[in-house]
């Protein structure tokens, strides 16, 4: 047996609330009250104008109806089979952006107590005795029920926390997925960056190289150019050691003009004087290198 307390009261705020319902009502639910509030059952309603959806012959307050009856039996159904079960019952809009109607009622369940079937005729106790097995079996079942439905919330509420705990797993995962990647990305760039300098290094070195050979290269011309053009003056001088050039480049022009004269020329082919002017020039490269001269390139003094 069982008694609800609240609904009549809830029923006549509901249809006080009539008008708004049927504008704007889009689902209803239902949630047991206790130490942890736990949603029983959620109600859907159908848009009677939207089109191409399914035919819908009624208003939506026909469906707020229809869908409260359905919850009252559920709340009856789920009720603790003793003791009193605490219920309420909301209505919003869309989305659940509006709550329309908010109201809570009670359900009392009580045990059937039945006489002694001696004081009874054998009908009524038979009876009596069927009504005591009825009611204690309907008992039985609703608290079977009962508990299985805690039980199916327990593992309901345990799923969602593991849910939650491999979301939070996931992300934190993706997280350390992309700081690694963000990383490599950096690194790959600071490599790029380097090669790059090492590769701009590399290229001001060769230029630098290929600057120097160039350089080189023009002055052995400009030198090449100068002992032509100085054979190309004195064809005598044609297959002299090129150092020999270069120091005849480097002679004043009085000494230049003395090695000219035909009379030291004719000397120079005697043997004798040659010897003797060999002689001497090997103590005059002597003497300098034992007494150089100073620094301001005034020539010895004479030997006496």
């Amino acid at each position: 047996m069982y008694e609800i307390e609240g609904w009549e009261d809830l029923v006549d705020r509901l249809r006080a609330k009539e008008r708004v319902l049927n504008e704007s009502a889009d689902y209803l639910t239902l949630v047991e009250r206790g130490a942890k509030e736990e949603q029983v059952e959620r109600v859907e309603l159908v848009d009677p104008d939207h089109e191409g959806g399914p035919a819908v012959r009624y208003s939506r307050w026909d469906q707020v109806l229809e869908a409260v009856d359905r919850l009252r039996q559920l709340a009856i159904d789920n009720a603790m089979p003793s003791g009193v079960t605490s219920y309420r019952l909301a209505v919003y809009s869309p989305k659940g952006d509006t709550r329309l109607f908010t109201g809570s009622f009670l359900v009392r369940q009580h045990g059937s107590k039945v006489g002694d079937p001696a004081a009874y005729g054998v009908e009524e106790a038979k009876a009596s005795a069927h009504v005591a097995m009825t009611t204690e079996l309907t008992a039985m079942m609703r608290e079977t029920h009962y508990f299985m439905r805690q039980g199916m919330q327990l593992v309901m509420v345990t799923l969602r926390d593991v849910q939650a705990m491999g979301q939070v797993h996931q992300r934190a995962q993706a997280d350390r997925l992309a700081e690694v990647e963000r990383n490599y990305h950096k690194l790959i760039d600071q490599q790029a960056t380097e090669r790059q300098r090492q590769s701009d290094d590399l290229a001001r070195k060769e230029r630098i190289q290929a600057g120097r050979q160039m350089f080189d290269t023009f002055m052995g011309s400009v030198k090449e150019l100068g002992q032509a053009y100085m054979v190309a003056e004195h064809p005598e001088l044609a297959g002299l050691d090129p150092e020999l050039l270069k120091l005849a480049r480097e002679l004043p022009a009085d000494m230049v003009t003395q090695l000219k004269d035909p009379a030291l020329r004719k000397l120079l082919q005697d043997d004798d004087f040659r010897k003797q002017f060999i002689g001497m020039l090997k103590a005059v490269a002597a003497q300098v290198q034992d007494d150089p001269p100073p620094d301001d390139g005034s020539p010895p003094p004479s030997t006496p």
